[in-house]
């Protein structure tokens, strides 16, 4: 077959891949009825990371295992549905993930003259054998259970069911994460994140367009929100019900505990890594405690990429525990 048809196919099964993968959802809604913030904020220790963010105009997507909050993006699964129903909410997550791992690695091996059709069936052949793969070591698990002496075999087989979905979940859905914050006097954040006050604080403006990106999803985390996600709206999920996809999303990204309220924060969801061209860095505060090189340091970094930034700077109330941010000129 020619490279170009190999290239061809290649392609066709990619976009296949994907237009399944947007079916299964864990794809945020285009359209929110929330009110986005103007201007959301980065607070951020004075490193070469940060220089490099600033120089490149790129932000980091972090993944959720990175977070230093253990029970962040760890959605527990909880079982609302029959074993059989939950035997078919596993299995479709396990061809799902399989699909989407073998397919940019099987379709550059289409044999010789052989047809779209014919390959994508092999491709289908092989999904289904390596899933049943893995179904086959699930029963044989729950088989061992109740042959160990478990009191009840059909609870059993209920837990082992609950903990490869929870473990498929988790699996499926490896996007990055990049925090902010709407707010920027928050004296805990500059504590905990701007280097004890030494740090800095990257001011971005949120485009409108990003709502509508199907790649990037803008959210505001939920303080009160709960990291359980039900298996009977799993099901629905895969069965292309969007209320049911918004619930595990909600689960899986966006439920924090209260404790953390205080970080009024906000998420974009998108690939992990350095990503280009996201948002648009528009403004830069330097913390109460900021040495003077820092300042002079990223003022020369903008002055030579001649993009146009405010400069700012925090100041304490004198007579209470607030902080104040004010205009200040760069020096360079």
């Amino acid at each position: 077959m020619p490279a170009a048809a190999g290239f061809r196919n290649y392609v066709t099964f990619s976009i296949v891949a994907k237009r399944r993968r947007a079916a299964t959802g864990l794809i945020f809604n285009s359209e929110t009825s929330m009110e986005l913030p103007k201007t959301l904020y980065k607070f951020r220790k004075f490193n070469d990371l940060t220089i490099k963010s600033i120089i490149e105009d790129t932000i980091f997507f972090a993944l959720p295992e990175t977070f230093n909050d253990p029970l962040d993006c760890q959605p527990v699964v909880e079982a609302t549905s029959t074993d059989c129903a939950l035997y078919s909410i596993y299995k479709r997550l396990v061809s799902q993930r399989i699909e989407q791992e073998i397919t940019p690695n099987y379709a550059p091996l289409v044999s010789p003259g052989e047809s779209f059709i014919a390959g994508f069936s092999r491709l289908n052949d092989e999904v289904h054998r390596l899933t049943g793969s893995v179904m086959e070591d699930t029963l044989g698990s729950a088989c061992l259970g109740k042959s160990a002496g478990s009191d009840d075999g059909h609870e059993t087989l209920t837990a082992i069911l609950v903990k490869r979905i929870q473990d498929e979940l988790r699996k499926r859905e490896q996007r990055g994460v990049f925090c902010l914050s709407a707010s920027n006097t928050n004296v805990l954040m500059w504590s905990h994140y701007g280097d004890n006050h030494q740090g800095l604080c990257l001011g971005y403006s949120v485009p409108e367009q990003i709502t509508g990106n199907h790649e990037y999803k803008l959210h505001k985390v939920n303080y009160a929100g709960s990291r359980i996600a039900k298996t009977q709206d799993l099901g629905r999920m895969l069965d292309g019900n969007a209320n049911s996809r918004d619930a595990i999303d909600e689960a899986a990204y966006l439920a924090k505990a209260e404790a953390w309220s205080y970080e009024d924060e906000w998420r974009i969801l998108g690939p992990a890594g350095n990503q280009k061209g996201i948002l648009n860095l528009k403004e830069i505060i330097f913390g109460f405690r900021c040495p003077e090189y820092v300042r002079t340091t990223i003022q020369s970094i903008i002055s030579t990429s001649g993009r146009e930034i405010i400069f700012s700077e925090m100041t304490v109330d004198a007579q209470g525990f607030n902080m104040k941010k004010r205009e200040c000129i760069a020096t360079v």
